[in-house]
């Protein structure tokens, strides 16, 4: 009994539970369409003591721009929405698809792979430069400086050779316009009221939202 009742005592004076963590769906995709500057969470509670989650713009936090705030629920949905809608029409999905598929070429062809050769060849020629001026320096200062871009020369081939790689598998993949339709096709079994399915449509198929007091690009 005495044991039951610290138990008890101890969850009466518990602290509440940690507030749950408000997904912002559109967080670093959504910008302000008057001055470009991104928008970012905010919040607030009215003197009923109802939770208003919106986006705002952050010049605007500073005072330098008329973007009015937008209502978290209502931007998400409508983003969705006009996703949902514009993909729902075969003619739309079509230029998707061979939009999708001339990238791909783009990027898997052989002018980007020998662009990014050129590359790497180039950043190994500055990687070699750098290590004789390191040698030949007699100032810790100057040898200090260089070594930092040593550093970031190694970093950048790294990067590059990583790019090149990356490039090399794709190029193994076909990828045709009927498999990129079917992909849609199963992106759009969703409902866009429903939050889940608000989420896999702008990770999946939103780069930037471009926000305007009445209307969004």
């Amino acid at each position: 009994f005495r044991k039951v009742q610290e138990r008890l005592d101890k969850v009466k004076n518990a602290p509440p539970p940690a507030k749950a963590k408000i997904d912002y769906l559109l967080q670093g995709k959504a910008f302000c369409g008057y001055c470009g500057d991104s928008m970012t969470a905010g919040g607030g509670t009215s003197h009923t003591g109802a939770k208003h989650y919106y986006y705002v713009c952050h010049q605007k936090r500073k005072g330098g721009c008329r973007k009015s705030s937008d209502n978290k629920n209502n931007l998400e949905y409508t983003v969705a929405k006009a996703v949902y809608d514009f993909l729902n029409r075969r003619e739309n999905a079509e230029i998707a698809a061979q939009d999708t598929i001339r990238h791909y070429e783009q990027r898997t062809g052989e002018d980007s792979l020998r662009s990014i050769e050129a590359r790497i060849r180039h950043a190994q020629d500055e990687a070699e430069q750098l290590t004789n001026a390191f040698i030949l320096a007699r100032n810790e200062l100057l040898r200090a400086n260089i070594e930092k871009k040593m550093t970031e020369q190694e970093i950048l081939i790294k990067d590059l050779c990583a790019s090149k790689a990356q490039i090399e598998l794709e190029r193994g993949k076909k990828i045709t316009k009927e498999k990129i339709i079917d992909f849609i096709a199963e992106m759009l079994k969703g409902d866009p009221s429903d939050k889940g399915y608000q989420k896999k449509l702008i990770d999946n198929l939103v780069y930037k939202v471009f926000v305007y007091d009445d209307h969004i690009i």
